[in-house]
């Protein structure tokens, strides 16, 4: 693919996202607000301008209406169905992990030609959390 039809993929991917109203945050748990260092904030990369995209698309089997940039969750087990999509490639890995309260977590994961990973690390300490080492 040449750098043109590249760009105007990107482009495309990223007017998609934005005209249908992805990004923000959700909370996933019942009940109130709770305070930062009460829950676990889990973010993604969407809403940033890039040509690979990661989302969480569902958790503890609760489907989300869209992709956001940031999701709360309480604290303890929670399964992520994570969505990868790469230009027209697009595929799902599910990853289990212990959240923390008062922790920030990061979804990542790459596409690739041989295999599909995602892992989620600390955002502060970049610590592997839980997923498929990269």
């Amino acid at each position: 693919m040449d750098l043109g039809r590249t760009l105007l993929c990107a482009l495309a991917t990223v007017c998609a996202l934005i005209g249908s109203g992805c990004g923000g945050m959700v909370q996933t748990y019942e009940g109130p607000k709770r305070a930062a260092q009460e829950v676990a904030t889990i973010k993604t990369n969407v809403g940033q301008l890039t040509f690979d995209t990661v989302w969480v698309d569902a958790v503890d089997n609760m489907n989300l209406v869209r992709a956001y940039s940031e999701l709360e969750v309480s604290p303890g087990l929670h399964t992520l169905r994570v969505q990868l999509s790469s230009g027209f490639l697009k595929t799902n890995k599910t990853i289990a992990f212990e959240a923390r309260a008062g922790r920030v977590y990061r979804v990542n994961g790459i596409i690739g030609a041989s295999r599909t990973i995602a892992w989620i690390e600390d955002e502060n300490t970049h610590e592997f959390i839980a997923g498929e080492r990269p």
